[in-house]
């Protein structure tokens, strides 16, 4: 009997054939030799493509033998397209005859919440499983040896995923909840429970694709690699922040991330392609690579050139400003990153380096507290401003509001009169203070005009040195940049009158 029994119409719709060579019990069948492959009812061939057609529904149990005519078969597959958008398919029981599963055999069975995969199943074919979204766990059987690119993805309730302990080409290590290609160390497909090994060093394509209910992610420090598509759609992500391993982010790893409104770049990230960040309008963006990694016309939306904030780190501005795309970037801003970028006659602002809060002092309740933004980092507010001091190898930072030390606190940091030193170390992701405090932070150089000596005060020490400066006799530790209190360019007796009056109170 043939595969493809032709029907002699063609019309402006295409070709149309059915698919099988029996049906029984409302299950199609393929047969050849003493095998048997469940398939699906139809397929229509059109201008724009293929369509397949099937009427499965309910609960489908499929047997491990069938008989048709006088022959008994052994049902060892399920085809490319055997249940093909069957929206109210429900589950399937699959024998353990079977041996492959072909691709998007199950595409957008939507409300198929049960599938238990068989033993001796070997392979899962590309996209197999694509838009099950009423999916909530998967086992992976010791035989498996192939699964396609795109097997799992756009499952988006998936919260369990593992394989068994005995298979030797994939892993769930660690309980992790994710496939892993134990040869490569890439992790294949994740769901929204996943907690990515520290030995994974690749994110394969379509790993966490449209993965709705995954709102964070924390990325091991050794990956090095993000592929195609890999976050596309995750709305429930926030922030993000790529260790400094990774070089490569695929095209649309990110895209469609609607409620992504900050990321951070490590430093040895080199190319970003196409449409990997292509979401509304991040608010943040921190890079730490000191040369500008390789970018392209689309690998931001339009909205994060024009309204995103783009930390990089300090002495890097001309290069970024005149890297092909970067320039397009409406608003940078250098920050250290790294100790040997401190400067102990700056002010600074302090930046947690992965949610871009600062930390400040509150005079209302005299107390730190922390601020989502800060828009005017000149002529700052005394109360958000500190000064990173070192005195006999040790660092102290002093906030020029309160008049304070930062100091160590059972739960994070606080306030003291009297100087405490803190631990200040480099980190993947910023600077570390305080040892065993987790957070990492940036300094952005701030300006508080008239402070010209970088005492934390606006008084006639500061106009005597402008003064001094107008008369070009360059004073020792001057801040230009505080100088200039009419903004006119030049720093002249104008300013240091200005400061005069400030000193005052007089505006």
């Amino acid at each position: 009997m043939k595969k493809f029994l032709v029907f002699a119409i063609i019309a402006l719709s295409g070709l149309y054939a059915l698919a099988y060579d029996a049906k029984i019990d409302g299950i199609y069948y393929n047969f050849s030799g003493d095998e048997a492959e469940v398939t699906y009812l139809s397929k229509q061939t059109t201008t724009a493509g293929s369509i397949y057609s099937s009427n499965y529904y309910g609960n489908i149990v499929i047997p491990e033998t069938l008989t048709w005519g006088e022959k008994t078969y052994c049902v060892t597959g399920i085809t490319d397209h055997a249940f093909y958008n069957c929206a109210e398919l429900a589950s399937v029981t699959i024998p353990k005859t079977v041996k492959y599963i072909g691709e998007q055999a199950f595409f957008q069975c939507s409300m198929m919440t049960s599938v238990t995969l068989p033993d001796n199943l070997k392979t899962i074919g590309k996209e197999a499983f694509y838009g099950c979204s009423g999916l909530t766990s998967i086992s992976v059987p010791k035989a498996v040896t192939s699964i396609s690119e795109g097997a799992f993805w756009t499952c988006g309730n998936l919260s369990t995923i593992m394989v068994d302990e005995e298979n030797g080409v994939y892993d769930s290590r660690n309980s992790c909840n994710a496939i892993i290609e134990t040869a490569t160390n890439t992790l294949i497909s994740g769901c929204m429970n996943t907690v990515i090994p520290d030995d994974v060093t690749a994110i394969g394509n379509y790993a966490f694709t449209n993965c709705t209910g995954l709102t964070s992610i924390n990325f091991p420090k050794g990956l090095r690699s993000i592929g195609r598509y890999s976050f596309c759609f995750c709305e429930g992500l926030t922030s993000i922040v790529i260790p400094d391993n990774v070089t490569t982010i695929g095209s649309s790893a990110f895209r469609e991330c609607y409620g992504l409104k900050s990321y951070v770049l490590g430093s040895g990230i080199q190319r970003i392609d196409n449409g990997a960040f292509d979401v509304n309008q991040p608010r943040n963006m921190l890079i730490r690579a000191t040369t500008p990694p390789t970018i392209y016309r689309y690998s931001f939306s339009s909205f994060t050139f024009e309204r995103t904030m783009l930390y990089i780190p300090i002495g890097t501005l001309d290069d970024y400003q005149y890297a092909n795309i970067w320039y397009w970037f409406d608003n940078i801003r250098e920050v250290a990153m790294k100790q040997e970028q401190l400067s102990t006659r700056q002010t600074y602002l302090l930046m947690d380096a992965n949610t871009f809060a600062y930390t400040v002092y509150d005079s209302a309740s005299d107390d730190l507290a922390t601020v989502n933004s800060i828009s005017n980092t000149n002529d700052n507010n005394p109360n958000h401003c500190w000064h990173m001091i070192e005195a006999e190898g040790k660092h102290f930072l002093y906030n020029i509001g309160a008049k304070r030390y930062l100091k160590k606190a059972d739960s994070g940091f606080a306030l003291t009169d009297n100087p405490e030193p803190i631990d200040v170390e480099d980190d993947d992701n910023g600077i570390t203070l305080g040892g065993q405090f987790s957070k990492q932070w940036a300094f952005y150089p701030a300006v508080i005009m008239g402070d010209v000596n970088g005492d934390g005060e606006v008084d006639l020490s500061d106009a005597i040195m402008v003064t001094y400066y107008s008369l070009h006799v360059s004073p020792a530790n001057f801040i230009e940049a505080a100088a200039d209190m009419n903004s006119d360019g030049e720093i002249d007796l104008s300013d240091a009158i200005s400061i005069i009056y400030r000193s005052l109170g007089v505006k």
